[in-house]
């Protein structure tokens, strides 16, 4: 399929929306790498006036044959699954500190746009160094979780996450499908619309973590500090009185 020459030119609405939602879905991968790769490859294969919705470049087609869909469809049962359990999500982000970075990788480099139609190595660096940002956020916000929680916080947590990717893929999907059913300036408007959206999201998920780590481990601190102040000001009243 010929490349799409209002995507590779960087100064179209067009070649703007490939790119951040490439980007964005990069950055998605750092939550759930293979339930990013397996939405990118059904939506590959969707078309909207003869257009895909995602165009995949050269090898990277075989994300959207019908072996990989089934085989990333059960991996990404098995990515949401072992995700709920305490002790399995952290062996989990451990083997992913590798899977999220490289994924991400493949979405910027394997997807059309004009960075990976200028650069498919400096395209893979950048969704690398995204997923693993997201991933590295993710994996210390889980330890933070099972410290604070005993691990009890952990599914509340990765159902959230859940909940974000998914919604985030649809939303980029669907400003995609916008900007080719209706105009590529629209369809941009509403893919930055839902970056602020989930900014947001992540920043107010961040507060309540912060908020419960507080909440279990705050009060103790704080009850330390006073009593030391307490003995010191006791041990020091007696000497002041003797001398």
């Amino acid at each position: 399929m010929p490349v799409d020459s209002t995507i590779t030119d960087p100064l179209t609405s067009q070649a703007i929306l490939a790119l951040v939602a490439a980007l964005g879905l990069s950055s998605t991968a750092g939550l759930r790498a293979v339930a990013t790769l397996f939405a990118i490859g059904v939506v590959s294969d969707i078309t909207i006036g003869g257009k895909p919705l995602l165009e995949l470049n050269g090898p990277f087609n075989v994300l959207g044959s019908m072996p990989m869909l089934i085989l990333l469809g059960a991996l990404t049962v098995v990515e949401f699954a072992v995700d709920k359990f305490p002790v399995l999500d952290h062996v989990n982000d451990v083997i992913h500190t590798v899977v999220r970075p490289v994924v991400g990788a493949v979405i910027v480099a394997g997807t059309t746009n004009s960075l990976s139609d200028v650069n498919v190595w400096v395209a893979a660096i950048v969704g690398a160094a995204l997923a693993f940002g997201v991933h590295a956020t993710k994996a210390t916000t889980r330890i933070a979780s099972t410290t604070t929680t005993a691990g009890v916080g952990n599914p509340i947590i990765s159902a959230g996450e859940d909940l974000l990717t998914l919604g985030s893929i649809i939303l980029v999907v669907t400003a995609k499908a916008v900007a080719i059913a209706v105009a590529p300036a629209l369809g941009l408007a509403l893919l930055i619309i839902v970056i602020i959206i989930v900014f947001i999201v992540v920043a107010l998920a961040l507060r309540i973590i912060t908020a419960i780590y507080r909440f279990f481990k705050g009060p103790d601190a704080s009850a330390a500090r006073p009593n030391a102040g307490a003995v010191a000001l006791n041990t020091e009243a007696p000497r002041g009185l003797n001398d």
